[in-house]
């Protein structure tokens, strides 16, 4: 149970990355520690609220929890220093988003078929569902085309 927890935390990390590096070419590192401290403070304190109680399950949702929060942290200083994302990126990521949960309905109705059966599957189900709501365009698809089309002599 603590990894299939754990592993939302990862959600986080993912799209935190592109924020500490905006930070770091902007000389901004100190914003990066404030964070850390700020996060560091939160995971002790949940921590000994939630162990207690919920023991190794507990940690996990609290490094969730810190993650979650060390993400909101750095959005909220990537814009104050300007860098708003554009609207088109905030759609895009929404589609995404709904296209990873596709995903994973589509995993939990079919998880007894085989693995090296299901992740093909799955991916599949994924490169549709972006096509359907347009993520994956004409362009993309004419590049997937040529990585797959062998040429002869």
């Amino acid at each position: 149970m603590a990894l299939q927890l754990l592993i939302w935390s990862e959600v986080f990390i993912f799209i935190s990355l592109p924020m500490g590096n905006v930070f770091n070419s902007l000389n901004k590192q100190s914003l990066i520690t404030k964070t850390t401290a700020v996060c560091l403070l939160v995971n002790i304190i949940v921590n000994i609220v939630l162990i207690p109680q919920w023991g190794v399950n507990g940690a996990s949702v609290t490094t969730v929890l810190t993650e979650a929060l060390s993400l909101l942290i750095s959005f909220i200083f990537v814009i104050k220093l300007g860098y708003k994302p554009a609207k088109a990126y905030i759609i895009d990521f929404i589609k995404m988003v709904f296209g990873g949960v596709v995903m994973a309905v589509f995993l939990l109705l079919f998880h007894e078929l085989n693995l090296l059966l299901l992740v093909p599957a799955a991916a599949l189900v994924y490169f549709i569902i972006l096509i359907m709501v347009k993520v994956i365009g004409k362009q993309e698809l004419d590049m997937v085309k040529k990585m797959f089309r062998v040429e002869g002599k």
